[in-house]
C-alpha cells in the first residue's frame, strides 16, 4: 500500500510538472501572438484603400495565433485526383483542448456533398452531429449520432434554406455549447456571416471552420468590408487558429493571392488565464 501511495504521488507530481511546462509554452506563445491579434482586433479600415485592405487581410490571415489552442488535429478528408491538382480535400482542423468524448460534444456541419469522413470520425468520438446540405439526399440518420437534413444555411429564410439562428432554435440548442461549426457552402458564407454575428447565433459556438471562397471579394473590391467582419469576430473573442490554402483549386486568383482557403476561428477562453499570471 505504501509503495502504491508513493507511485500515486510520483504520478501526480509528474502531471503537475507537465502542466507547468505546457503553461509556460502557451504563455510564451500568447506573448508572441499579441501583434497578430492586434492585426484584426485593432484594425481600422477607414484610412485604407482597397489594395491596402487586401494586402492587410492576406498577411494577417496567413499567420494564425499559437497561444489559443494547444492540441490542433487534422480530421477527415479524402484524396482528390484531378487533372489540375492532386491533394487531400475536406479535411478539417479542430482544437481538442476542451474535448471530452462523453457524448456532450455537439457539431453542426453545413456542406457534405459526398464526403462524410470528418463527421464519421467525430461520430466515433461520440459527438452528436447535425449535418445539412441542400444539394444532396441522404437518410435522416447515420452512424450512432449523426442526423441529416437536405436544407441549407443562409442569411435569411427562403425555400430550402434557413438562418443559422433558426436552425439552432429548431434543435433547441439556444443554451447548449456548440463545440464545432463546420461550414463549406460554396460562397454563401460571405453573405451569411454578417447575419450570424448580428443575430447572436455564434454566441454559444466554440469553433468555426469556414471554407472561404473569395473571388467575389476580389471582383467587387470588398476587402475593407471583409476586414471589418474579421474585426467583429475578434470582438466576440474569436481568434484565428488555422489557415490552409485549398490546394484542389491551387492557383492564385488575383495579384498572387490564393482566394480559396480554410480558416478556423476559436473562442479564446481556455488559455487566457495565463495573461493574468
Amino acid at each position: 500500500k505504501e509503495e502504491k501511495k508513493e507511485d500515486d504521488i510520483d504520478d501526480k507530481e509528474g502531471e503537475e510538472e507537465k502542466a507547468e511546462q505546457i503553461n509556460a509554452v502557451m504563455k510564451e506563445m500568447r506573448i508572441s501572438d499579441k501583434e497578430l491579434v492586434s492585426s484584426f482586433l485593432n484594425v481600422s479600415v477607414d484610412g485604407m484603400s482597397e489594395p491596402e485592405a487586401m494586402a492587410h487581410f492576406y498577411r494577417a490571415v496567413s499567420q494564425p495565433v499559437q497561444g489559443v489552442c494547444y492540441s490542433l488535429k487534422r480530421i477527415g478528408g479524402m484524396w482528390v485526383d484531378l487533372q489540375r491538382s492532386k491533394s487531400v480535400d475536406g479535411d478539417k482542423f479542430i482544437c481538442m483542448d476542451e474535448f471530452r468524448a462523453l457524448g456532450s460534444c455537439v457539431i453542426y456541419s453545413f456542406g457534405i456533398r459526398d464526403d462524410w469522413s470528418f463527421e464519421d470520425l467525430m461520430d466515433e468520438l461520440n459527438c452528436k452531429t447535425f449535418a445539412y446540405d441542400p444539394t444532396v439526399q441522404y437518410p435522416s440518420k447515420r452512424g450512432k449520432n449523426i442526423s441529416f437534413e437536405s436544407i441549407g444555411v443562409a442569411s435569411e429564410n427562403r425555400e430550402g434554406y434557413k438562418t443559422l439562428k433558426e436552425i439552432i432554435e429548431i434543435n433547441e440548442h439556444q443554451d447548449e455549447t456548440i463545440f464545432y461549426l463546420k461550414v463549406d457552402i460554396e460562397g454563401e458564407e460571405l453573405s451569411s456571416l454578417p447575419e450570424w454575428i448580428s443575430s447572436g447565433a455564434l454566441g454559444n459556438v466554440k469553433q468555426v471552420a469556414l471554407e472561404m471562397h473569395l473571388p467575389p471579394i476580389h471582383e467587387q473590391r470588398r476587402f475593407k468590408w471583409l476586414l471589418d467582419l474579421m474585426n467583429q469576430l475578434y470582438q466576440m473573442n474569436f481568434r484565428l487558429i488555422s489557415h490552409e490554402i485549398n490546394m484542389t483549386v491551387g492557383k492564385p486568383a488575383n495579384a498572387g493571392y490564393y482566394s480559396y482557403m480554410e480558416l478556423v476561428f476559436m473562442k479564446d477562453d481556455i488559455w487566457s488565464f495565463l495573461d493574468r499570471t
